[in-house]
């Protein structure tokens, strides 16, 4: 269990540390970004040198790679989210593309939905329109508001759909390593992986904006980068553990109430209405779309 409340602190530290570095304006979010994932490649590598690769290591590579490339992206889509709707509206985005896995197994795999996973892929997209519409932090940087301004909502809402196949692509991507690779001896070339190809576009990043890296944004960029890999690691021994449709709903429903929370009481977002129901319906989403456990909370459909 300690695993899962590891996984829930260090994956909402990510968007919570995100937000705080928008806050703090002395230090640039880019620049932390990428310092973020090369730092968490340099962690990964000890585990990785340390371990015994098995023959299908060749399944963590692919699949680490295509999760960091997403993370690179991601994080992009994440600065500009947090900076519109909030840190907690972005983990309901983040947390609900658990869809985006459910649906790559009807469509490309033929599994054969439940009425829960049914109604969790409709409550999904119901929450994501909601939390599209909405704007929690106001930003005085920012001019207008998105209910206010049309074009402004369609390009939001836009970024968010991005986020959201982004971050789920991931999720597939880390799905996919959990059921091709041997479990924990894999992981580690996994991880090295995912942050290595991370890494590299964000160096190019540093590289390509030429300008001076202060001592704060160095600290916090590898204070994220630790907190990103633990989370990985994390979330991979729990799957090693417990059953995924567990796993999963106790980390992302857990995780978005704890982001929700500190981001409320410890950064004062305000959350309208619009906001609170796209949120509630992103966990019920949650639950439905992991459809064993929808059935032991809710009944036999």
């Amino acid at each position: 269990m300690f695993f899962l409340l590891f996984n829930i602190f260090f994956s909402s530290c990510f968007i919570l540390c995100v937000k705080w570095v928008q806050r703090h304006r002395k230090m640039d979010i880019v620049t932390v970004g990428s310092i973020n994932y090369i730092a968490a490649a340099f962690c990964a590598v000890p585990g990785c040198v340390c371990s015994e690769f098995s023959p299908l290591a060749i399944h963590a590579i692919w699949t680490g790679a295509t999760m960091g490339v997403c993370y690179f992206i991601a994080f992009f889509f994440l600065i500009f989210a947090v900076r519109w709707i909030g840190a907690s509206n972005s983990a309901a985005v983040s947390r609900v593309s658990l869809v985006i896995p459910v649906c790559a197994g009807i469509g490309l795999w033929g599994e054969v939905p439940d009425f829960f996973q049914v109604l969790g892929i409709v409550t999904a997209f119901a929450s994501l329109f909601l939390i599209g519409r909405s704007r929690t932090d106001p930003n005085p940087e920012i001019p207008g508001n998105t209910n206010e301004n049309p074009a402004a909502q369609r390009w939001v809402l836009w970024v968010l759909g991005a986020f959201f196949l982004v971050c789920g692509t991931a999720r597939l991507a880390q799905q996919a390593c959990q059921q091709l690779c041997e479990g924990a001896t894999d992981y580690p070339a996994f991880l090295l992986a995912a942050f290595c190809f991370a890494a590299v576009p964000s160096f190019a990043v540093l590289l390509w904006r030429y300008r001076g890296i202060s001592r704060g944004e160095l600290w916090v960029g590898v204070i994220l980068g630790l907190t990103n890999i633990l989370q990985s690691h994390y979330i991979l021994r729990s799957l090693d553990l417990y059953d995924g449709f567990l796993v999963f709903t106790v980390t992302n429903t857990g995780g978005l109430i704890f982001t929700t929370g500190i981001a409320v009481f410890g950064f004062k977002e305000r959350i309208n209405r619009q906001s609170l129901v796209g949120i509630g319906l992103a966990s019920l989403s949650i639950i439905f779309l992991q459809a064993p456990l929808g059935r032991f909370v809710f009944g036999n459909s």
